[in-house]
């Protein structure tokens, strides 16, 4: 099963939470939502069906168009059905809601490639590596660093920096024993940006994680 945006995987940043702590999510939208849950982990039986959910979150989406955690699963599902167009909308919405996130910013700028505008991509990857260069100065956490750094790694690649980014990779496999992590690194070594790209756009760069397994780091970035 294809799950796209990059750092909603393996290493990756994940807003698991919505934009402010004191943010209160419509309680129509909620249950919309939580229908939608329903038809992407279906009772034993029944079939999984992503565009009721897709059609659910939307509708979750209109009512409370704050819901951030709404857009990224509808983002998510949108990518499995390959909904390339509505995918960037939705990765526009999520940007302009949380500007300074830069999973946010990658993500839009992975649409906007998928969407062949090679000029606005490079726009949001730059931004992207430019949060998380930022944030390497202040984590302290070992997991964390792991994240940020595996997450530059790939903005730099996705910016043509080659060299840049393989190195960085290179060095988080010399310094990591966690089998998962070395999986996950291994997966992009010696690729470029656009091979990793075309990657994830083919399904090929997770193909048994389900949308309800992916590991989650909030991190506070407004």
């Amino acid at each position: 099963m294809r799950i796209l945006t990059i750092l909603l995987l393996s290493f990756s940043l994940v807003a698991c939470g919505q934009q402010s702590k004191k943010y209160v999510i419509k309680p129509e939208a909620k249950v919309l939502a939580d229908s939608a849950y329903k038809f992407v982990v279906p009772k034993p039986g029944e079939s999984v069906n992503f565009q009721a959910a897709v059609n659910l979150l939307k509708q979750a989406t209109e009512i409370d168009s704050n819901y951030i955690l709404g857009f990224r699963n509808l983002l998510t599902y949108q990518q499995v059905l390959k909904d390339n167009r509505g995918a960037l909308q939705t990765a526009k919405r999520m940007n302009e809601l949380m500007p300074q996130n830069p999973e946010f910013n990658s993500t839009l700028g992975i649409m906007y490639e998928f969407n062949e505008d090679t000029i606005s991509s490079k726009q949001y990857f730059q931004k992207a590596l430019n949060i998380y260069s930022k944030l390497l100065d202040t984590l302290s956490d070992q997991n964390a660093t792991l994240q940020v750094k595996s997450a530059k790694a790939l903005n730099l690649l996705f910016l043509n920096r080659y060299h840049e980014g393989q190195q960085i990779l290179k060095e988080l496999l010399n310094n990591t024993k966690d089998p998962i992590d070395n999986e996950g690194l291994n997966m992009y070594l010696n690729k470029s940006g656009r091979e990793i790209i075309l990657m994830f756009l083919t399904g090929e760069e997770n193909k048994t994680v389900s949308p309800t397994q992916q590991p989650c780091l909030v991190l506070d970035l407004l």
